[in-house]
């Protein structure tokens, strides 16, 4: 049988060697987790416009928003992937949002 260590074994009395990356980052959990719904929504709304035919450049607007947001969540939470992911895809949808929406509207 192992004998039970004592408190002053297992607790650490230097408040610097306490400091993890996870530490660090479990005050954002919480925001992420907001913000992160906000874009899943706009991602929704996006798809939703892009199906309507009268509005598509409402929906690439919407997936800017989201675009925007999964940046931020991705660059917090360290998913480089999804990160670049997210950079390709807020080109595209400034693509399409300048062919249906801004570029009429600034060229006539």
């Amino acid at each position: 049988m192992k004998p039970r260590p004592k408190t002053s074994q297992t607790e650490n009395l230097d408040p610097c060697r306490t400091t993890t990356p996870e530490s660090l980052v479990a005050p954002l959990a919480f925001p992420t987790f907001f913000l992160s719904v906000f874009a899943a929504l706009f991602g929704m709304l996006g798809a939703l416009l892009l199906a309507l035919p009268a509005h598509f450049g409402w929906g690439f607007s919407a997936f800017v928003i989201s675009n925007l947001g999964w940046l931020i969540v991705s660059a917090i939470k360290g998913q480089w992937p999804m990160h670049v992911q997210q950079w390709v895809f807020l080109i595209c949808s400034l693509v399409g949002l300048w062919n249906w929406w801004l570029g009429p509207l600034v060229l006539g």
